[in-house]
């Protein structure tokens, strides 16, 4: 079960890995007995450490924020997923048409 705070990677639109933490899971029902549940393959926000060596404040290296981030199962990309620890990351496809 998926929960705020939860540490996940995230591939950005290059399919570079990010460690990062869900801000926010999308992914909530309710069952039959009106308990809430989150699906393990949610929709997600998430934070993460900037990959810009250039992007540099007073507190260190900058943070950077995504929103509505699928999970690796639901996309054909190579990027801008999140994935758990042991699931397998995306290998690069070339674009179909450019």
């Amino acid at each position: 079960m998926l929960a705020t705070g939860d540490a996940v990677i995230y591939h950005d639109e290059h399919g570079t890995a990010h460690n990062a933490l869900l801000t926010v899971v999308w992914g909530s029902g309710v069952d039959k007995d009106n308990k809430v549940f989150y699906d393990d393959t949610a929709c997600v926000n998430l934070v993460f450490v900037s990959g810009d060596d250039s992007k540099q404040d007073g507190y260190g290296r900058q943070t950077e924020r995504r929103s509505s981030v699928v999970h690796v199962s639901k996309t054909a990309v190579h990027g801008n997923y999140w994935r758990k620890a042991d699931e397998a990351a995306r290998p690069y496809s070339a674009p179909a048409s450019v």
